[in-house]
């Protein structure tokens, strides 16, 4: 059985007022900390902006918000409860702040089973875990979510010797998703069409723990990234370069 990291495990753990995990500088006044029950108010706010609604694909009503608090509270799905990003002012209060969200949470998808023999197993419990994030657009752009997701990652060296069990994607043409992706080691590996959507959906893989093949029937679904995805990505990063000079 898989010995999954818990919040006993975690050496850099302070546990009042609430359990959390100060981030390094320079986002030393925010922290890591458990989804509580009270979240679900600032959840629901950061989900339903526009620009987040739109691309992270986590909830549209109320009640989706509702189940997806309730089930980022289930320590078995979630590799590391740390999931919320917070100020550390905030901490004490009835109801402390949500910035923003960084998860890995479990999955089994249905092409390990029917793996080739040559395939190398993902993981010993047949499980694998899929990042998904997000956060509140007054804070985007400013590297906090880039340093959460490290943080959490670091906190979590379960992944750190199974290369291949970490998978995240983004929609074609969210250019921030992607360099944050590419900033936390994640490689495109395929894309896909999503019917259900009408989009386009790159796949990643993260590689923090190693080169991970992808000839394997666990990625056979996904087309190949072209040299002309790869351009237009390219011309994305140089403009948002230019504007950052």
């Amino acid at each position: 059985m898989a010995q999954y990291p818990t919040l006993k495990d975690v050496q850099s753990l302070t546990i009042h007022p609430i359990p959390h995990v100060a981030l390094p500088a320079p986002h030393d006044k925010f922290c890591l900390s458990p989804m509580l029950s009270t979240d679900v108010r600032g959840a629901g706010r950061v989900l339903m902006m526009d620009s987040v609604a739109s691309t992270s694909g986590q909830a549209d009503t109320g009640e989706e918000v509702q189940q997806f608090v309730e089930q980022s509270m289930m320590a078995e799905e979630v590799l590391l409860e740390l999931t919320v990003i917070r100020s550390l002012r905030t901490l004490g209060d009835a109801v402390p702040d949500f910035i923003g969200f960084f998860e890995l949470r479990k999955m089994r998808p249905r092409a390990w089973s029917k793996a080739r023999p040559s395939d190398p197993p993902v993981s010993r419990d047949g499980a694998h875990w899929t990042m998904s994030c997000f956060i509140d657009p007054a804070f985007g752009g400013t590297g906090l979510m880039t340093i959460a997701g490290q943080e959490y990652m670091k906190l979590c060296p379960y992944i750190h010797d199974r290369p291949g069990i970490v998978f995240a994607g983004y929609e074609q043409g969210n250019a921030p998703s992607r360099r944050l992706q590419a900033r936390l080691g994640f490689r495109p590996i395929g894309k896909w069409y999503n019917a259900r959507i009408g989009k386009t959906l790159v796949d990643t893989v993260w590689e923090g723990a190693g080169r991970v093949d992808t000839q394997t029937k666990l990625y056979e679904r996904l087309q190949d990234m072209t040299e002309e995805d790869f351009g237009e990505e390219k011309r994305e990063d140089e403009e948002h370069a230019s504007k950052k000079r």
